[in-house]
């Protein structure tokens, strides 16, 4: 499963899980992405988990008893996660991310801890990779990149036509060097044109 966020003037988000893909845009008003985490044949969830690995710190993004929300979660997710669906309903175990952040990228896992009996077991469901793109600082570049293509192109019409120019100032100077040193009169072209290459 992997995602893609953009920041800046808008967000572009393209979320895919196996062969079903999805793009949406969010203005920076609505900056959320939904982290999709999903098992149909769980039937009762005791303990749901949302972790990022190498988080410094606590690990935990979100964690969701049966019983209502636990606040034990990294101090930099608090009040921005929260249940798609608050019942987990036909095993959607879901998130939203609001305000995302570019310090939001990495790796996301969704696992869950059931009650078999007296045992109980940890399983994950899903791993997901959310990658935060500054918009902003992309077009920035591409403008930049825009800005030295049409610079080249104006030096390089400059450069021609200057040496065009110049060419067609050579060609009259030297048509202007022949009619002073060969003035209409009754000197023929031949005897005229010797003296031009002394």
């Amino acid at each position: 499963v992997s995602l893609q966020w953009g920041g800046g003037a808008g967000l572009l988000s393209t979320c895919s899980t196996g062969e079903n893909t999805r793009e949406a845009e969010w203005r920076r008003a609505k900056r959320s992405e939904l982290c999709l985490c999903r098992n149909e044949n769980i039937n009762q969830v005791f303990l749901l988990e949302w972790t990022k690995p190498n988080l410094k710190g606590e690990e935990t993004v979100f964690l969701y008893r049966s019983d209502g929300i636990l606040l034990d979660q990294h101090e930099s997710f608090r009040n921005r996660v929260s249940l798609k669906n608050s019942q987990m309903k036909d095993g959607d175990l879901s998130v939203v991310l609001e305000n995302v952040k570019i310090e939001d990228s990495g790796t996301y896992q969704c696992r869950i801890l059931q009650e078999n009996g007296s045992q109980r077991r940890w399983s994950l469901i899903s791993s997901i990779h959310l990658q935060v793109l500054d918009l902003l600082r992309r077009n920035l570049i591409y403008v930049l990149l825009s800005v030295l293509v049409v610079v080249f192109v104006v030096v390089v019409s400059v450069f021609y036509k200057k040496r065009t120019r110049r060419s067609e100032f050579q060609k009259n100077l030297e048509v202007e060097t022949v009619v002073k040193m060969c003035p209409q009169s009754n000197v023929s072209r031949s005897e005229c044109e010797p003296n031009l290459l002394s």
